[in-house]
């Protein structure tokens, strides 16, 4: 008996300690500006790159890269600074090497002119050990945005190359293992066409695949839709980039395909946005999932989400289950909002997690939001998988102002790390969920409120709940005087309150039901 009480306390310290290692942690530091752009797991570190924007404008911008460890602690950060460059883009698509090198890419321009492709090098400890630039004098603009590593340790990188002519290719490069180049291409098809590549890959067989966003221009016209895009992949030789075969995707995706999943019967799961309608002047959009045969023809297509707004996927990755995780953003607005986002109250931008499985059924979604006093934009662009089934996600999260006044000394975007359950919760399993009863009709709701007490923030995570009702929190003092704003709630949503600035005391969170009161809880802040 004693023995099994024994294991029961240490299994419930683990519980207690795996579920305090979630976080939902905005990057402040003293930047105006900071992005995290993607991410890698290696043992018990991850690594964070991204960019960082001082306040003072004179430093302008830099890349970053961050070693963090899992419960969310920076260990050490390190800047590209020191040299002639007044312009830099984001590092991107990290990768760990067989070398046991991180390497990313991003893009930099000497006072504004030329832009030239960046791959920067770095041991584990974050020492710098290589950085090296690459350039087309015939061209504007020579840009990296992805890398991979080939079996033999060499390097394939692509971005957009700008011709001078105003029309812009993706740029293939490999580099030897030592680094050195071994060719580069630009591949295109119409002279007027402007792409941009938003997947690179290897398939089974060796080749190299990208597949690249097409899009013609009318210029004798300004109504969007006149502007076609499409979605081209191209199959490339290893040894000479070489183009051994194009295929074109279906011509209403508007965003393009973020990834190719190799499945076991040869085909392809990928992920994209499709334009749905044209309202108000602005495209709605909604996130599709996608599944392909060997020779690039669509089996199925799914939309993942039904939501008011515009939704789309940055990243999708194969998990250890054998299923899938998707990672974007979108946006919900009330819809009796006549123009979409004029009202910050009623449109809100979220993280957006959605697993599911080979199929394409849903096995669950969550958005994520902050609560800021105007609106915030909150954005995921990649993740990495912990052995136990979490995950740390990373994007940015940026804050938007009642007065508008955007200025150097307001903090606009903050670098975001977010780690979730299994089940897409930073509480419990299945997020600690209170079933309350609706009022005179025969349907609940589930939320979770919590921490209490809480330190710098207040989770609000819901369940069942109809989009299609109006059912919105706020936080108020015990005198009754609102902290927040009213703020619409949507199924499936966790919102984020920041408390850090909160004098110590009691706080009322109020659920409400078509501005009836359906349900309060007090919360106390230490």
């Amino acid at each position: 008996m004693r023995k099994q009480i024994l294991l029961f306390f240490f299994f419930s310290i683990f519980v207690t300690l795996s579920k305090a290692q979630r976080y939902n942690k905005r990057i402040v530091k003293d930047a105006w500006a900071t992005t995290y752009n993607s991410c890698v797991l290696i043992g018990d570190t991850l690594y964070v790159t991204g960019i960082y924007g001082w306040k003072n404008a004179i430093q302008n911008q830099k890349p970053l890269i961050c070693k963090y460890t899992l419960s969310g602690e920076l260990v050490k950060q390190f800047l590209f600074i020191g040299d002639t460059l007044r312009d830099y883009g984001p590092l991107q698509s990290l990768i760990y090497t067989k070398e046991k090198n991180l390497v990313s890419v991003c893009y930099g321009a000497e006072n504004g002119t030329q832009q030239y492709g960046v791959i920067c090098t770095s041991d584990a400890s974050l020492h710098l050990d290589s950085v090296q630039k690459l350039t087309d004098t015939a061209r504007y603009s020579f840009t990296f945005s992805k890398i991979i590593e080939l079996g033999d340790s060499s390097l394939i990188c692509t971005g957009y190359s700008g011709a001078k002519t105003g029309w812009g290719k993706p740029t293939l490069l490999k580099l030897r293992k030592d680094r050195s180049k071994e060719w580069n291409k630009y591949v295109g098809i119409g002279q007027k066409e402007f792409y941009y590549p938003t997947c690179l890959t290897v398939r089974t067989n060796g080749r190299i695949v990208l597949i690249a966003e097409r899009t013609i221009y009318y210029p004798d016209e300004i109504i969007p839709t006149r502007i076609s895009v499409f979605q081209v992949v191209f199959e490339l030789d290893q040894k000479t980039g070489n183009i051994l075969k194009t295929a074109q995707l279906p011509s209403d995706s508007i965003f393009g395909s973020v990834c190719l999943i190799p499945t076991m019967d040869g085909g392809f799961i990928t992920g994209n946005a499709k334009a749905d309608s044209f309202s108000q002047k602005q495209l709605v959009h909604h996130g599709y999932i996608s599944k392909l045969d060997s020779n690039y023809n669509m089996i199925w297509r799914k939309q993942i989400i039904s939501s008011y707004g515009n939704s789309h996927f940055n990243t999708i990755k194969q998990l250890a289950d054998g299923n899938y995780l998707g990672i974007g953003e979108c946006v919900n607005f009330d819809s009796d909002t006549t123009i979409p986002f004029s009202n910050p109250l009623k449109s809100l931008y979220a993280g957006w997690l959605v697993k599911f499985n080979e199929a394409g059924d849903i096995i669950w979604d969550r958005k994520y939001y902050g609560v800021a006093s105007y609106q915030e934009f909150n954005r995921l662009f990649d993740f990495s998988e912990l052995p136990n089934g979490d995950i740390i996600a990373c994007g940015e999260s940026t804050n938007m102002y009642n007065d508008d006044s955007f200025t150097q000394d307001s903090i606009l975007q903050m670098g975001w790390l977010l780690r979730i359950g299994p089940d897409g919760c930073l509480s419990g399993t299945n997020c600690g969920y209170t079933s309350i009863a609706v009022p005179k009709e025969s349907k609940t709701i589930e939320l979770s409120i919590y921490p209490n007490p809480a330190v710098d923030k207040i989770n609000i995570e819901t369940n069942a709940l109809d989009d299609t009702e109006n059912y919105s929190f706020v936080v108020t003092d015990l005198t009754g005087k609102a902290i927040t704003n009213p703020v619409r709630l949507f199924q499936h949503s966790s919102y984020i309150v920041n408390a850090a600035n909160y004098s110590r005391g009691s706080y009322i969170v109020s659920v409400f039901h078509h501005q009836q009161l359906l349900f309060s809880k007090k919360i106390e802040k230490l």
